[in-house]
């Protein structure tokens, strides 16, 4: 039987969205080099390790900033690199990150 605070975390959870956006490139002409992942309402600090953990062994990035607060992680890319949507969402399922995602571009 649950509980009806397990009940309220399933579907607190069912509800975690994960929002990749990518801000503008610093030269004209480059490839955008900072990303954000917003992962509001992420159940603890771990979820965001393991997806850290998965965007460290990309090539492409040069820094990974964990924002537990703002509950978001700003990405790095490395100048003259691009990472891409599929890329991400690669990453972030070798994290094993289990709630819904979307990524906007």
């Amino acid at each position: 039987m649950m509980t009806r605070a397990w009940t309220m975390r399933i579907a607190t959870i069912a509800l975690v969205t994960v929002f990749v956006m990518v801000t503008a490139g610093d030269t004209a002409g480059q490839p955008p080099r900072g990303v954000t992942i917003a992962v509001p309402g992420i159940p603890g600090p771990y979820c965001m390790y393991g997806i850290e953990k998965r965007l460290a062994e990309m090539p492409e990035i040069e820094q990974i900033d964990l924002r537990w607060d703002a509950e978001e992680i700003r990405i790095t890319v490395k100048r003259g690199a691009s990472v891409t949507r599929q890329q991400l969402e690669d990453a972030i399922e070798r994290a094993e990150y289990p709630y819904k995602y979307s990524i906007v571009l």
